[in-house]
């Protein structure tokens, strides 16, 4: 709630400027990531009424899902960048729909792959397919920069689920060369890399928002130039209320302000494995699994997405959940927490097999 709250009064300062240059009232994104907010809310009540083991399951929505909007996102009129949109308006992006499909896919079938033998070779391969298909559609569409996320967060999942370490490593290994080829072989993913690794004052060349959001960022020093005080936001970065908004964070509360967003992501990611590590004890490996890849997830995106917008990451295309414009991508956070939050009450209790 902290993180919703502040983040939604971050992207507000962040975005004003730009509703009313697009002849909006000044409050115009606030009301849809608003909107986004209780979208979240509301998934997570239906949810609610879902048994947890029912949730294993999962994968048998989510997958289909992502399925179709990775075929989808390759046809005109679906896709504004990483973005699936929809009568012209962004629903989500691909990193986010393709990332929960694939937790979820994990999640439910980490029993057998815990247990991997000759017998199931076949299941893991069924798995590991899809798995890769996913990770393929969201390099090309979304960047190479959402792919390591996803790839990342896979390995961290096998790992902790106590899968053997070869398997691991070799998917890891297996993933990242894809992305690696397709980093090489796909000029818009070069080129977005490219601009990242090299960003000049010249837009014609390379990335002018990247330069810029850097120069944000050292103006911003310890403490910031106040919040609302920011200047780079008024049309200097594209972007700035989205990818770039760590940027605008930086410049109005500085060094100081930011550590403490970030200890809050850290806390979300402490809680995720806390919760994991007590699953995995009593023998649970899918909400161990699950716990341990939404929660780190979602703080590795929003320190990744800092770090490429500071100039220490190359790969670009990720947001800051919670504070980046993206009402359809705010649902999903939510939606995520919340789960998050069930599992960590069904841990908490003495009677875990309901």
């Amino acid at each position: 709630l902290v993180l919703v709250l502040f983040g939604l009064f971050m992207m507000y300062s962040a975005s004003y400027d730009d509703a009313i240059k697009n002849g909006h009232p000044h409050y115009y994104y606030l009301l849809w990531q608003l909107g986004g907010i209780l979208l979240g809310f509301l998934l997570s009540l239906i949810v609610r009424l879902i048994p947890l083991k029912a949730m294993r399951k999962s994968f048998f929505f989510f997958c289909p899902i992502a399925a179709l909007v990775n075929i989808l996102m390759f046809f005109p009129g679906f896709r504004e960048g990483s973005f699936f949109s929809l009568f012209s308006i962004r629903l989500f992006t691909i990193q986010s729909i393709n990332s929960l499909a694939v937790i979820s896919l994990i999640s439910g079938t980490i029993m057998p792959i815990a247990k991997l033998n000759e017998r199931n070779g076949i299941y893991f391969s069924i798995v590991a397919l899809f798995v890769t298909l996913f990770v393929i559609g969201t390099a090309l569409v979304g960047g190479a920069g959402p792919a390591f996320l996803l790839i990342l967060v896979l390995f961290m999942m096998m790992v902790a689920s106590g899968s053997k370490r070869r398997y691991a490593i070799f998917s890891f290994l297996f993933l990242s060369v894809t992305v690696l080829f397709i980093l090489f072989v796909s000029p818009r993913v070069f080129a977005d890399t490219a601009f990242s690794v090299y960003p000049v004052n010249d837009s014609t060349l390379y990335s002018e928002s990247l330069f810029k959001s850097r120069l944000a960022i050292n103006d911003g020093s310890l403490f910031g130039n106040g919040v609302g005080r920011g200047l780079y936001k008024l049309g200097e970065i594209e972007g700035v209320k989205s990818e770039y908004i760590f940027a605008s964070i930086c410049e109005e509360i500085g060094a100081f302000g930011s550590f403490f967003i970030f200890l809050f992501f850290l806390l979300y990611a402490l809680i995720g494995a806390r919760t994991a590590g007590r699953a995995y004890k009593r023998g649970n490996l899918p909400i161990s699994g699950a716990s341990l890849g939404l929660s780190m997830f979602i703080s590795l995106e929003a320190g990744l997405s800092a770090l490429f917008v500071a100039g220490y990451f190359p790969f670009p295309g990720l947001i800051m959940p919670f504070f980046s414009y993206s009402p359809g991508d705010e649902a999903i956070f939510v939606f995520i927490s919340f789960i998050l939050y069930r599992y960590v009450f069904f841990i908490g209790r003495a009677n875990n097999d309901k």
